[in-house]
């Protein structure tokens, strides 16, 4: 049967995926997957392993990976998108596999050249040449999102020219530190820097050794231990530190925004506290970047299984000699086509930010150069465009896996199917790199901010994401049919309209509540619930749609036999996400009852329209069977055979327990 829906699609799986994904990036994942399949490190084991069994495994796939160069473009030309192709390839596989060998170049590595001088980019070059092992110290056992809090502190002393890191307490001791439970010798540590004269400079970067490279014990007034056992990741050796009165040089304070000089005077070019915050932790959106596309190869992973276990799977049908299969099922579409959708709208947007963020953070990663104001505009809105869509992201994904495990029936709930991993892995993406839920606070906030001030200043914000506030905009959804309510364009306008209108009465209920004398942290936190918290979700979903109908727009010319399916995709994504909001829509009077009934069939119609077409979508984002690992999502189709193999080969499966003989006396005894 999967064949059968392939040949009915209407265009040229290999042509959409070399559009939306260029032939270098495919050609770099395809050359990938081929290596880790040649490779027997990279077989999947068999049965049931240790986490210690789990971690060695890592560890050593994670060498390889360094081993075979993977980590950078080793061909010597710089590309934007290698790092994203990268990190497709390695989620597809295990995506542990991915933080554990990267996280000391991507992580450490970034965190010293966003934050260091020139002087200080030697700790950058030993982590890429594995002379050391880094990690990324800044959550505390008490304080993670709120780091302004942070209580580890960095002491100058100005007679040993030393900072003197001390955790008070296990509250302040750093927590969930990727790489450290078992690995990092070095690590980039987030204290309070405390001047001579007790004074306290705020959150500062520190290089602290961890460990002794030859015996990998601890320093003497370190503590290191890890977390232990999680729900997923196990393959990530995420540590916990405490520090006792312990001692580094003065030149080991990152210093490019604030420095200490050996008497113990403190300097900083910029000299507001808050902005040298933000642009101490705003260097570091790499991790939220990373989050997208994992995001992103997670969901292609689910919906591929998915969508072939549907064209494959038969049940019920008109006559009792005529099985349909699930595919077929206008429920079934509806509960896994906006999804795919949505996988296609997450790649473009995705795509869209990659690129952005990797000439951005090339300056902002330089130590020889000031940041410009326009450099300032860009980051800040890439960094509310990264703290909405990376929750959008990262809580679609995860509604999307459990939809695609329950759509696949009993089957799909086999750990051979393939969706416990990725569910359990996918589950800490949204709290790591900043809980979702503040995240958002954080976007909605800049938003109503700007929205404020549009009257009086208008600054230039390069990614577009909010030239929707400063535009004039109609106050009634123009669409009388279906068919104008699947024209993207029309879905573009009632997205401006309703993040307009979210902004405007969050912004209403924020002013009203300090009006009636309610201070504006509580006013904050009284405008999230219905307001804020929604106005970042329509935010991101705008930038999604709008880049996704970029593409449409683009594959006219570029990829014609895929305009079509685009379009439907475009569509089905806007309309589906624009569902979730209706109530909004009608308290705005942005649409009538006939306008809402008309988003639902629409819904359907894409849906069914695009029923043929669903195999041939998955084939363009899918990894190879090796790499996909799931007896339900195997390109071929045949489920059933791969499901014997399974059942009939696994060790054990076919013998009686060791424990039988407690069973028989049981039973013997009552003949």
């Amino acid at each position: 049967m999967i064949t059968f829906y392939r040949s009915k699609s209407s265009f040229n799986s290999k042509n959409l995926a070399d559009f939306i994904d260029t032939p270098e990036c495919i050609e770099i994942r395809k050359h990938m997957y081929s290596v880790l399949e040649n490779d027997p490190l990279f077989h999947r084991p068999e049965g049931n392993q240790t986490l210690d069994d789990i971690r060695k495994r890592t560890q050593l796939q994670a060498k390889r990976i360094i081993d075979y160069g993977f980590l950078h473009d080793h061909r010597g030309k710089t590309m934007p998108l290698y790092y994203q192709a990268l990190v497709t390839a390695l989620v597809q596989y295990d995506i542990c596999v991915l933080f554990k060998s990267t996280i000391s170049v991507h992580f450490f590595g970034a965190c010293i050249r966003g934050l260091g001088t020139a002087e200080q980019q030697k700790y950058f070059d030993d982590a890429y040449d594995e002379k050391l092992s880094g990690c990324f110290a800044l959550t505390e056992v008490a304080h993670g999102t709120d780091a302004k809090r942070m209580r580890t502190t960095a002491t100058y002393d100005p007679h040993t020219k030393e900072f003197i890191l001390h955790s008070e307490d296990f509250e302040s001791a750093k927590c969930w530190i990727g790489n450290l439970g078992q690995g990092a010798t070095h690590a980039t540590v987030f204290a309070q820097l405390v001047t001579p004269d007790g004074k306290r400079q705020g959150l500062h970067a520190f290089v602290a050794p961890i460990r002794d490279p030859n015996t990998y014990l601890a320093y003497p007034g370190v503590l290191v231990g890890d977390m232990g056992e999680k729900i997923g990741l196990n393959g990530m050796d995420n540590g916990f530190c405490m520090f006792n009165q312990y001692r580094i040089p003065r030149e080991n304070l990152l210093s490019k925004f604030g420095e200490v000089s050996e008497d113990g005077q403190y300097h900083s070019m910029i000299k507001d506290p808050n902005k040298r915050f933000v642009f101490s932790l705003g260097t570091l959106i790499g991790g939220r970047m990373a989050t997208l596309n994992m995001c992103v190869a997670l969901l292609s992973n689910a919906v591929t299984i998915a969508v072939r276990y549907s064209a494959v799977r038969q049940q019920f049908g008109p006559s009792d000699d005529c099985e349909l299969s699930i595919i077929e099922y206008p429920l079934q579409q509806w509960r896994l086509f906006p999804y795919l959708a949505s996988l296609f709208a997450m790649k473009a947007a995705a795509r869209e930010l990659q690129v952005r963020h990797f000439y951005l953070t090339r300056k902002l990663h330089d130590p020889t150069q000031l940041i410009s104001q326009e450099e300032m505009n860009a980051l800040t809105e890439m960094h509310a465009l990264l703290s909405a869509c990376k929750a959008v992201f990262s809580w679609t994904t995860q509604a999307a896996i459990q939809q695609c495990r329950e759509a696949c029936g009993g089957h799909g709930y086999l750990k051979c199917a393939g969706f416990a991993g990725l569910r359990n892995d996918n589950d800490a993406s949204c709290t790591y790199e900043g809980d979702n839920n503040v995240l958002q606070q954080q976007a909605s906030q800049w938003v109503v901010r700007l929205w404020g001030q549009r009257q009086e200043q208008r600054d230039q914000f390069p990614l577009g994401s909010v030239d929707l506030l400063y535009r004039s905009r109609a106050d009634h959804m123009s669409a009388a049919s279906e068919r104008e309510f699947c024209h993207p364009p029309v879905l573009l306008e009632a997205y401006e309209w309703l993040v307009c209108w979210l902004a405007e009465k969050t912004s209403q209920l924020y002013q009203s509540q300090v009006e009636r004398g309610t201070d504006r942290f509580t006013a904050r936190n009284h405008s999230q619930v219905y307001r804020g918290r929604s106005l970042s979700l329509a935010y991101a979903e705008h930038y999604m749609l709008k880049c996704l109908w970029k593409q449409c727009e683009a594959a006219e010319q570029q990829c014609a036999d895929s305009h079509g399916v685009l379009t439907q995709l475009c569509a089905l994504f806007g309309l589906s996400s624009l569902e979730k909001h209706q109530v909004f829509l009608h308290q705005g009077g942005y649409i009538d009852n006939s306008q809402s009934e008309m988003i639902h069939s629409a819904i359907l119609t894409v849906c069914g329209q695009l029923k043929n077409e669903a195999v041939s979508l998955v084939d363009v984002v899918a990894p190879p069977d090796f790499i996909l690992n799931s007896v339900l999502g195997h390109s071929s189709g045949k489920v059933y055979k791969y499901l014997e193999q399974a059942l009939m080969t696994t060790a054990g499966n076919l013998e009686r327990p060791a424990w039988w003989t407690e069973l028989s006396g049981k039973f013997r005894s009552r003949l």
